[in-house]
């Protein structure tokens, strides 16, 4: 005997009600829409099925081609995984009766071919595609959904059939889809789907062969009228996939861990549901689910610092049953929910709702596999060291690291020993593209890079990559360094290399270390571009100056620093003469990234030369792009290279009527770039911009103008204002200025006889 169980992936109350009358008909095999190639794992289900922590799910992927992987995922709530539940604990069989994976992949490497090589038809259908001229074969569920007046399918889903515990169910989602799929014709269905149909009638077929008394077939509720055998010849099944026969299965499979929000249909994931929380809360919690979801929102919100009293609780449940009687529904929705929510507990503020969509309606939950899983060794040094280093809490938290109530962002002291080995690990994890943990930058407070800090969220993709870095060694110390050292040898650009570079020290990789510094130092003594030059000498100059508190040798890195920088400064000045403006402001931030690198790497003489290199740029007759000059002589009267009255007769040549106007005014916006200050503390470089502000004629100013304010518009608003003020003064308004008078006392006694006798 056969009995079919029409479902909904990730469907709560299809779980509840497949589990009921799995019990009730307990059936001696059960057959999943699931692949062949996972059969393996299903056995762990059955000796430390105890150990899952869902959502999990399975990997299946091709060692010889990344590229081709997928995932199949399960939560606690889903059909599927409760099915294989129920035969691990009462020793039933389990096949999976869905197309092999290996044979969807080489139809999906044919198509990919086939396209490249000709033209798609009219209709840009491929096998995998799918008509959407037909609406009902676009969306089965979706239209529907429309015609009973929904927004969306899963919402209608939900309604129609979520929220009922009765068995004749199954019977009506059967007769509901053998119309629906009367309305497609056979050439409007997706091809891969006529295949996958063809393929479980074969795998039913050849269940009924085998002699078994009472079989439960679980498979989506779309593809039950097409499990029909007596609607299906066999010959017809086996000439549809014969050309697919002699494809042979190369790929593995493993458990991984699973998140909700990889399970919601915002990831991208094609069967997903829209609140994964939702329906796990519903799955758990049958009975009273409105009153017990509602007092989750008002924990929610009183966290946020949002009032909600029990009489906002008894009013929002009160609203959510109405509406959900008024639509005709057994059970508030979630829809009935978020809308009692807005209007009672928030006021009608929609917005505020988002302070509960990710912890309650999408969830944050990860899931866990027991360690007796097959791992690659660099699965299982990873796992090590990530338990070793106690991370393994952020596994399924999401957030800074080391936080804490009076430190929000928490933060790792690379002068602690455990500390800096949280780092390198973290850091050797982003070189292999694991970018579990993003570095932020500092709060400032800092001096140096002693400290870090971290932001950490795990996703299940992880699994893959690490699997995929494999390639690379059997640890995480050998994969990262093989992996960065491939990638240097790729590259031939010296800011890539350094940037590189400072990752390898970072990550405590002393190999990778060594190769980059040859491999910069061989580049960059042949290299004459000084834009490349000057963008690879700030890293350099972090990992000198730095390198102390990961205690590594640096001392070939200050090497090529004064290698470098020397040449930076003979090729620097004539790297300014007849650019354009968008080359020069591109110059500009290197020599600002090369000015403070050297500042900070304090050898008095790179920065002589370095000094001497600025002023060539700006002092007359230098012939450098105006905004270059302007640039320069800022930085050298910040560094107290030039005296007041020196940058005073600098900007008076620059603004004198030699000068072009477009040329005065990029110099004052190069003079300007980053503060306002040095104009309001200079009374003569105020007064010098000042006149020749006000000696331009109205059509010159006008032109002049979106220079102007793309200079002054840098700075802050504070300076804006007191700028205002005092170009707004009025000069014969202003009180005379008391100078200091030198009497000679001679003289005066010569005078004091004759003023005594007038006044007297």
């Amino acid at each position: 005997m056969i009995k079919y169980f029409g479902i909904r992936h990730h469907g709560s109350g299809s779980c509840l009600r497949l589990q009921k009358a799995l019990e009730n008909f307990a059936p001696d095999l059960i057959a999943i829409e699931g692949v062949a190639e996972t059969d393996p794992l299903i056995s762990y289900l059955r000796q430390q099925g105890q150990d899952f922590t869902p959502p999990v799910a399975m990997l299946l992927y091709n060692p010889k081609d990344f590229s081709q992987a997928v995932y199949y995922p399960f939560a606690e709530f889903s059909p599927e995984w409760q099915a294989m539940r129920y035969a691990a604990r009462n020793k039933v069989s389990i096949a999976q009766i869905d197309l092999p994976q290996s044979l969807r992949f080489a139809i999906d490497t044919a198509e990919k071919e086939k396209a490249a090589n000709e033209q798609e038809n009219s209709k840009g259908r491929n096998i995998n595609g799918r008509n959407i001229e037909n609406p009902i074969a676009a969306d089965p569920i979706g239209a529907m959904a429309a015609l009973a007046g929904y927004s969306d399918g899963e919402r209608w889903w939900e309604a129609m059939f979520e929220q009922y515990d009765d068995d004749a169910l199954f019977e009506t989602i059967a007769e509901m889809m053998r119309t629906l799929r009367l309305q497609i014709p056979k050439e409007d269905e997706r091809p891969i789907n006529l295949l996958r149909e063809a393929y479980m009638r074969q795998q039913i077929r050849k269940i009924e062969k085998e002699g078994h008394e009472r079989v439960a077939v679980i498979c989506g509720a779309y593809h039950l009228p097409a499990l029909d055998l007596a609607l299906f010849p066999a010959k017809d099944d086996t000439a549809l996939l014969k050309p697919y026969s002699k494809v042979k299965n190369t790929l593995q499979a493993t458990w991984v861990p699973w998140t909700y929000a990889r399970l919601s249909n915002s990831s991208g994931y094609g069967a997903g549901v829209e609140s994964p929380a939702w329906y796990g809360f519903l799955y758990q919690n049958p009975k009273m689910a409105t009153i017990h979801w509602l007092s989750r929102v008002a924990v929610a919100l009183r966290a946020a610092d949002l009032d909600c009293s029990s009489a906002h609780i008894i009013e929002a449940v009160r609203l959510a049953e109405t509406l959900a009687n008024i639509r005709g529904l057994a059970l508030p929705t979630l829809m009935e929910l978020n809308e009692a929510t807005i209007s009672v507990l928030l006021n009608g503020d929609a917005q505020k709702l988002d302070l509960i969509i990710q912890p309650l309606i999408i969830g944050n939950q990860i899931g866990s596999i027991p360690d007796s899983v097959p791992q690659l060794p660099l699965q299982q040094d990873i796992s090590a060291t990530i338990k070793q280093l106690k991370l393994t809490k952020y596994l399924s938290e999401t957030g800074w690291i080391k936080k804490t109530a009076a430190s929000p962002q928490g933060g790792l002291d690379l002068r602690q020993a455990h500390d800096r080995e949280q780092s390198q690990c973290l850091h050797r994890l982003n070189m292999l593209g694991i970018n579990w943990g993003k570095l932020s930058a500092n709060t400032g407070r800092e001096q140096g890079n002693k400290n870090e800090y971290w932001q950490m969220q795990w996703q299940p993709d992880y699994s893959l990559l690490i699997i995929e870095a494999s390639i690379w060694g059997n640890t995480l110390v050998q994969a990262a360094t093989a992996a960065t050292i491939d990638r240097a040898r790729l590259s031939s650009q010296l800011p890539e290399l350094a940037q590189m570079l400072a990752q390898t020290l970072n990550a405590n990789l002393p190999t990778a270390f060594k190769e980059l510094l040859l491999q910069i130092q061989n580049i960059a003594a042949l290299n004459k571009d000084v834009d490349s030059l000057m963008a690879m000498l700030p890293h350099l100059v972090q990992v000198s100056r730095y390198g102390d508190v990961r205690q590594t040798d640096t001392q070939l890195v200050a090497q090529i620093i004064d290698q470098t920088a020397p040449r930076i400064c003979i090729l620097l000045p004539n790297s300014c003469i007849a650019i354009s403006q968008e080359a020069a402001v591109n110059l500009q931030k290197h020599i600002v990234a090369t000015h403070r690198a050297l500042l900070l790497y304090q050898n008095t003489a790179l920065l002589e030369a370095w000094y001497a290199a600025l002023k060539q740029i700006c002092e007359p007759p230098a012939s450098s792009q105006a905004y270059l000059k302007g640039l320069c002589t800022r930085l050298l009267f910040d560094c107290q290279q030039l005296s007041g009255q020196q940058t005073a007769e600098l900007m008076q040549f620059a603004l004198s009527q030699g000068q072009t106007e477009q040329d005065t005014a990029l110099w004052v916006e190069g003079f300007l770039f980053s503060s306002g200050l040095l104009l309001l503390h200079n009374d003569s470089l105020w007064q010098i911009l000042q006149n020749w502000l006000t000696s331009l004629s109205t059509d010159i100013f006008i032109a002049l103008l979106p220079i102007l304010r793309r200079s002054f518009a840098k700075f802050a608003p504070s300076e804006r204002q007191k700028m205002l003020a005092r170009a707004s003064e009025n000069p014969d308004d202003a009180p005379m200025q008391k100078t200091a008078t030198h009497w000679d006392a001679r003289r005066r006694a010569l005078i004091q006889p004759l003023l005594r006798k007038a006044l007297s």
